[in-house]
């Protein structure tokens, strides 16, 4: 999904990140919008305000699957032995 960037910005503010829509992270995840919310609720997605519009950072995000859902954070992992 490619998203239109203003040139005007990124002359501007290159270090800016394009934000993510609610539409646009259902698309990359995969999931609906009722999971969405759940993840902001629940599990602390991360996410901020732009008036009454919610939008993701992609690199806050990126860092929140990290840390809760990482390799070392999955159930499937071997349990150590005492």
């Amino acid at each position: 999904m490619k998203m239109k960037e203003s040139n005007t910005a990124n002359k501007l503010a290159p270090e800016l990140e394009t934000m993510l829509t609610p539409e646009d992270m259902k698309g990359l995840f995969k999931v609906d919008l009722a999971t969405l919310l759940m993840w902001r609720r629940e599990y602390g997605l991360p996410y901020f305000r732009v008036r009454r519009n919610v939008r993701f950072l992609p690199s806050a995000v990126k860092e929140w699957l990290h840390t809760h859902h990482g390799p070392e954070n999955s159930t499937n992992q071997p349990k150590a032995r005492a």
